[in-house]
């Protein structure tokens, strides 16, 4: 399974960018790099499902607090890590669905994978 913002809403894209900048090497379930295992000889068929969700709260726990606790952007140096919050504080500010809201929601896609072992 694996949670990824919902990048069909116009902001999100902009966030992701963000994110995804600071990523270096890390592996990332986006990049679509861990399908080169499948299909494999020992699981028959990768079948997937997606479900559509939101993360609803305040701008401080949904947007700046989830992308905080991303590895890649805990690990930084204080400093870096303050950057960061001033992009997301500019984003928000640019856009209208987040300027000056109490509560937002942050669109997410679910992507759920099984592949039966002896397939």
């Amino acid at each position: 399974m694996w949670n990824q913002r919902d990048s069909r809403v116009i902001w999100v894209p902009k966030l992701d960018a963000i994110v995804n900048a600071l990523e270096g090497d890390t592996p990332r379930y986006y990049t679509g790099a861990w399908r080169q295992a499948f299909p494999h000889v020992a699981f028959g068929p990768l079948a997937e499902q997606r479900f559509s969700h939101g993360h609803t709260g305040l701008p401080e726990d949904v947007i700046f607090n989830r992308v905080r606790s991303t590895s890649f952007v805990a690990a930084l140096p204080a400093v870096e890590r303050a950057r960061v919050d001033e992009q997301l504080r500019a984003l928000i500010a640019a856009e209208p669905e987040l300027r000056g809201k109490d509560v937002v929601t942050v669109p997410y896609e679910t992507a759920a994978f099984v592949a039966v072992k002896g397939g």
